[in-house]
C-alpha cells in the first residue's frame, strides 16, 4: 500500500498535469525528438566506426593481393586511373589549377563515373559476344541447307527458312 507523500506526490502532479498538460506534451515531443536524433546519430557513428574497422581488417588480412596489384603493371594501371580522376575536372575556360581543383573536387564522382563506363563496356561485349553466338548458329544452319543436293534442296531451303 502507498504510504501519504507517494499519494500526495501523485496528487500534485496530476493536478500540474491538468493545468499545463499542453505545454507540457509540447516540451516532452522535443526532448523525445532530441532523445531520437542523439540516439540515430550514435547509432550512425558506431555504424561508420565499425565498418572502417572491418575495411581496415580487410586491408591487412588481404594485403597480398594489395601488394600483388602494385607490380609493374599495376602501378601503371593505378597511376592511368589517378590521372584520369585528377583530370576529370579539366573543362574549357578553366585555368589548369582550377581544373586540378575541380577534378579533386570531383574525385568520388568521377570515380563512380569510371566505374559506370568500364561497366558499359562490359555490356557492350556481353551483346557482341551475343550477336557472335548468333552468327555461329546461323553459318551452322546454312552449312546444314548448303549440304542438301538434288531433290532434298526443297529440305534445305526448309532448314534454312526455319533457322
Amino acid at each position: 500500500m502507498p504510504d501519504r507523500n507517494k499519494i500526495i506526490c501523485m496528487t500534485r502532479l496530476a493536478i500540474l498535469e491538468k493545468e499545463y498538460g499542453r505545454e507540457l506534451a509540447e516540451a516532452d515531443s522535443t526532448f523525445l525528438y532530441d532523445w531520437v536524433v542523439s540516439r540515430m546519430l550514435r547509432a550512425f557513428f558506431s555504424a561508420t566506426c565499425i565498418f572502417i574497422a572491418a575495411a581496415g581488417l580487410w586491408a591487412l588480412c588481404s594485403i597480398d593481393f594489395v601488394l600483388s596489384l602494385l607490380d609493374g603493371e599495376g602501378i601503371r594501371d593505378l597511376a592511368a586511373f589517378l590521372l584520369v580522376i585528377l583530370f576529370s575536372g579539366m573543362e574549357p575556360g578553366k585555368s589548369f589549377g582550377q581544373g586540378l581543383k575541380a577534378g579533386l573536387g570531383g574525385a568520388f564522382t568521377a570515380f563512380l563515373n569510371t566505374i559506370s563506363c568500364f561497366g558499359n563496356v562490359m555490356s557492350y561485349i556481353r551483346l557482341f559476344a551475343v550477336g557472335m553466338a548468333g552468327l555461329a548458329i546461323a553459318q551452322s544452319f546454312n552449312d546444314i541447307a548448303s549440304g542438301f543436293k538434288g531433290p532434298m534442296v526443297i529440305a534445305g531451303v526448309a532448314v534454312v527458312i526455319i533457322g
